[in-house]
């Protein structure tokens, strides 16, 4: 699933941003992995200004990285996928993380619908076996409505 989400967003890029340049690709899916990556990133192509991650952990990371470069800019942005707790702090305190898509929603939204299909499939009802999530992008407009609550 991280490889096409990782597809996918290469994909995306192509398609809405066509004179964009991918300068490297890696994946981290933790924030030290994350960081690491970035600084490599960073000492490769100084005049990098996004990164596209597939994950929350690696968004957090590069975000760290971002900061500790002394890259944090108005027009340096990080774009995930997760909708961490940390992702969101970071939106709030204007750092490098721009946007990130939550899945359906934090994690109590989401053990509710999977208990719910749990639910079902024990009462010996069908249950889809293709299941669509719900995508919400949240970014700094938006943050506070998912940063407090359990949606």
């Amino acid at each position: 699933m991280l490889l096409a989400r990782g597809n996918g967003i290469v994909d995306g890029l192509k398609e809405n941003a066509p004179g964009a340049e991918i300068v490297a690709e890696s994946s981290a899916i933790n924030p030290v992995e994350g960081i690491n990556k970035t600084e490599t990133f960073l000492q490769a192509h100084p005049d990098m200004k996004v990164i596209c991650a597939i994950g929350g952990g690696g968004a957090v990371g590069a975000n760290e990285g971002v900061k500790a470069a002394g890259k944090l800019s108005k027009d340096f942005g990080i774009f995930a996928v997760d909708g961490t707790d940390q992702e969101l702090e970071a939106m709030v305190n204007d750092e490098a993380i721009r946007m990130s898509v939550l899945n359906t929603g934090k994690p109590p939204k989401m053990a509710e619908v999977i208990y719910g299909y749990l639910e079902k499939m024990m009462a010996g009802e069908e249950v889809p076996h293709i299941v669509y999530r719900e995508m919400i992008p949240v970014t700094k407009e938006n943050v506070d409505k998912y940063i407090q609550s359990n949606n």
